[in-house]
């Protein structure tokens, strides 16, 4: 399994440019790993083992990779941590998956669960999961009105249009994105005294995916889409002659998770150019 997300921290709160944690406890930590061990159940998805090894440096940190199931990994606030070297169980999506995970609406979602489930003679494991999870949407949609003001106005001028239906919006403001700014590495620093987002925009008009990722969030939440900005690694897709998949700072990454009631937080990726850059 190449071309992963392995997610480092989840920033919830935005203010005056800048991004940080709320910390979430156990019990949410939870529901999420038991929600996708059961899903991955009902819709058969096969599992394939990883191993997760800091070869340099040194972090508290442990990177987890996108989708995920450990029974023995620890939690602290917004950092995984564990043993170095570290397996995890990764479910690989199938059609079932991939289908429940592009269903928007939520009763709609449970109905197709039921489905899959009884087509797959995978009941017992439906009957098992419990529900909604319970992360608070006030949090997760705030942006500050100036910065809501600002992207309404780069919404509207662009024709993206909100239809109720989130990958479809995702999908204009990411293209609105594409189509008006420039992917850089080097896109300058951003003046003091100015809306962050607004530099963006409508003046500077180039960045890299801090950028991308910082501003879908914010564009996402302005339609009251519960969303958060995420750093970690996007794991390159080849392997070296050891058959290992070699993770460098270079792979370093931002990008958007957005919440659903079901999987717990769905990554999206947000800058425009190969996610390799």
């Amino acid at each position: 399994l190449t071309n992963f997300k392995m997610r480092g921290i989840g920033y919830d709160k935005y203010d005056n440019g800048n991004w940080s944690v709320i910390e979430n406890d156990q019990a949410y930590i939870s529901w999420v790993y038991r929600n996708l061990n059961i899903i991955a159940d009902v819709t058969k998805a096969k599992m394939q083992t990883i191993n997760v090894e800091q070869l340099s440096g040194y972090s508290y940190r442990n990177y987890a990779p996108y989708y995920f199931i450990n029974t023995d990994l620890t939690y602290y606030g917004n950092y995984f941590m564990g043993e170095n070297p570290q397996n995890y169980e990764m479910i690989i999506p199938n059609d079932d998956f991939n289908a429940l995970l592009s269903t928007i609406d939520y009763k709609a979602k449970g109905e197709l669960l039921k489905e899959i489930a009884e087509r797959n003679g995978t009941q017992d494991y439906y009957d098992e999961y419990f529900g909604q999870g319970n992360e608070d949407d006030e949090k997760l949609t705030s942006v500050p009105e100036e910065t809501k003001s600002i992207i309404e106005n780069f919404l509207k001028q662009h024709n993206v249009i909100d239809n109720g239906n989130i990958f479809n919006y995702i999908t204009q403001c990411t293209n609105a994105l594409a189509a008006n700014t420039s992917y850089t590495l080097r896109p300058g620093n951003t003046p003091d005294n100015v809306d962050v987002v607004d530099y963006f925009l409508n003046t500077n008009k180039k960045g890299y995916c801090v950028h991308y990722a910082s501003t879908l969030a914010l564009m996402l939440r302005s339609r009251g889409y519960p969303a958060r900005f995420v750093v970690g690694y996007q794991v390159p897709g080849s392997k070296n002659n050891a058959g290992k998949l070699i993770v460098r700072d270079s792979n370093a990454h931002a990008w958007v998770e957005i919440y659903d009631e079901y999987l717990g937080w769905i990554p999206i990726e947000a800058t425009p150019t190969s996610s390799e850059n």
